[in-house]
């Protein structure tokens, strides 16, 4: 839809109000001829790009700014007075022409018959040009006003749904929308390590939630608010001190929750009522902003929610895998934990190739060494809370004996300062790291570059 509709529509109105004010002349006739013609493409154009569009699209900023049925009653005070006129018979241009007075003028066929015929024609009576007009005019304003009557009508619930799925889709694909998934994994590297746990990942939702409900969007419907205590339990407001502001929340968290589900401890958008609540208040004041902030917090909480969920998933499949009668180990940690290990500062320190052997390289290698076949014994160990430290210090020592990072093993543990540790049992944990199976676990065909 890229055609200036409302250029198009004033273009003609303008063209038709010069026409009126022109003087009798020989010309006259010439240029009626061409508002005739010129009316007859508006309306081809304005039945298939926006009947058609509004028959079948609920949207909520259109490409044009006209109000359809204030100018269907303008137009028809464009028409050209045709009292006093004297018709023109037997005449086979007109004998044609005269069949479309009882044609439909919103049939696009007929009106480029029409439009063809009158540019062919050198006979041109001026009673006759008026009342062709007219009825093309009155075509138009006709289509205007079923135009109107289709933005206005009632829709269905299956509308309301699809709008506000194609809202999201148009929000995930603009930039703030790849703004906002990119601050949430800044969030998730800088502040969680890239491991965020299921609490950590509840607070951020509870932040972003606060947020959203600032965005005002919801402001308008908190009068409306009576029960307090509806949704007590749900999320922590009591955190908040100010009793004013956690009363102001409360309420707001209220109308929010006629728009959201809540289960098994998840937002589950209702798209029905959040399709006709965008729909509703498409008009109020900087609705669009509004809405784009509010989509902007709410796509932060989804994006954290979906993590809770895989870790959730994760632990339920451990917990199958008890019932089952195997044995209940937890890769996450010991990998979360070593991963985080390797982004420290003594790191950057002491390794030999900084660009090299980076966080990427670091995470793919601890992913593998959990992945291979060592991944089981280091998860047994880490059960044992006395064996992490020393399987820490067996990674870093294999590391060292690789050559990845430099220095010898009393340098690294110095450099490590974990509090209320001996550096010289630090040192001796590490030299262990030799003995270990997974030592081959950084041999050039287990770990690629």
């Amino acid at each position: 839809m890229n055609l200036d509709y409302d250029k198009l529509l004033t273009g003609l109105i303008e063209n038709i109000s010069g026409f009126r004010k022109k003087r009798p002349s020989a010309s006259l006739n010439v240029h009626l001829l061409g508002l005739i013609a010129e009316t007859a493409e508006v309306i081809r154009l304005l039945r298939s790009g926006v009947l058609e569009y509004v028959r079948h699209h609920i949207v909520l900023e259109t490409p044009w700014h006209l109000n359809f049925a204030q100018l269907s009653d303008d137009l028809l005070l464009l028409e050209l007075p045709t009292e006093g006129l004297t018709a023109v018979k037997n005449d086979d241009f007109w004998t044609e022409l005269s069949r479309t007075d009882n044609l439909e003028l919103t049939d696009v066929d007929a009106l480029a018959q029409m439009a063809s015929l009158i540019k062919g024609c050198t006979t041109l009576p001026y009673f006759q040009l008026c009342k062709t007009f007219n009825n093309s005019l009155s075509a138009l304003s006709g289509l205007c006003m079923d135009i109107a009557d289709e933005q206005s009508r009632h829709r269905t619930n299956e509308e309301y749904e699809q709008l506000y799925f194609d809202e999201v889709k148009r929000f995930n694909s603009s930039r703030p929308g790849r703004k906002a998934r990119k601050s949430y994994e800044g969030w998730r590297e800088d502040e969680a390590f890239g491991y965020p746990d299921i609490e950590e990942l509840k607070e951020y939702r509870f932040e972003k939630l606060l947020k959203l409900l600032d965005t005002g969007i919801l402001d308008s419907k908190t009068a409306h608010v009576r029960h307090l205590n509806k949704y007590v339990g749900e999320m922590d407001f009591d955190s908040i001190e100010d009793p004013t502001e956690r009363k102001r929340y409360i309420k707001l968290y209220a109308v929010f929750r006629r728009f959201f589900d809540y289960k098994d401890g998840f937002f589950v958008p209702n798209a029905y009522h959040l399709g006709h609540f965008f729909y509703r208040e498409k008009d109020a004041p900087n609705m669009s902003s509004l809405r784009n902030e509010f989509l902007k917090y709410l796509k932060k909480i989804e994006l954290a929610q979906a993590e809770m969920q895989k870790i959730m998933n994760e632990q339920a499949e451990a917990a199958n895998r008890q019932d089952d009668g195997t044995e209940d180990l937890n890769y996450f940690a010991p990998t979360k934990h070593l991963k985080l290990l390797l982004r420290e500062e003594w790191f950057s320190l002491l390794v030999v190739d900084e660009k090299k052997y980076g966080v990427k390289w670091t995470d793919g290698a601890i992913d593998k060494l959990m992945s291979s076949q060592w991944g089981e014994q280091i998860a047994h160990d880490w059960a044992v809370k006395d064996k992490r430290l020393q399987l820490k210090c067996m990674v870093i020592g294999v590391l060292k004996d690789a050559g990845i990072i430099k220095g010898s093993y009393n340098q690294i543990a110095k450099l490590l300062d974990i509090e209320g540790e001996n550096t010289a049992t630090l040192a001796k944990y590490m030299g262990q790291g030799k003995k270990q199976g997974f030592s081959e676990w950084l041999e050039a065909d287990t770990i690629s570059e």
